[in-house]
């Protein structure tokens, strides 16, 4: 498997769970990404500590399209490409975000946790289900949600 078959391996296994991307719920989001982190594993980045990662984080953003708050859940590998003349090294993300309008998150502070700072995913997941973000947003329907994946 190469870094681009991650995105097209992550859409296949939502297929084969029956879950319809636009109708992903937090819950939901953080419980696929996990299974697919530990069900999916990557050769190409199994060789490097922290090379197979999971990154959760929100926040209200605006990336010139209009405000939201983001709720995001992205695994992060990454590949090292020996040459010649060294190593080069490339990170590739795989995304799933949730958009709210938002107004009543303005005053929840922007969060991000990486798996690696957790002693366990279970303790990841357990960080992860208690801040305040998620909570809010586990009592909102989402406005849209995104899959996306590529290099960084």
């Amino acid at each position: 498997m190469n870094p681009d078959d991650i995105t097209k391996l992550f859409a296949a296994f939502l297929l084969r769970k029956g879950i319809v991307l636009e109708q992903v719920t937090p819950p939901q989001a953080i419980d696929l990404m996990v299974e697919f982190h530990s069900s999916v594993q990557c050769d190409w980045a199994a060789r490097h500590p922290h090379s197979d990662m999971l990154l959760f984080q929100y926040g209200v953003y605006d990336w010139g399209h209009g405000e939201n708050f983001e709720l995001n859940v992205t695994r992060q590998l990454m590949h090292v490409y020996a040459e010649d003349v060294g190593e080069t090294v490339v990170y590739f993300q795989l995304e799933l975000t949730l958009f709210y309008k938002p107004d009543t998150y303005r005053e929840i502070p922007d969060f991000n946790r990486w798996s690696m700072d957790c002693q366990s995913i279970a303790e990841f997941v357990n960080e992860m289900k208690k801040t305040d973000g998620y909570l809010r947003a586990c009592c909102d329907v989402p406005r849209k949600v995104e899959m996306n994946g590529g290099l960084v």
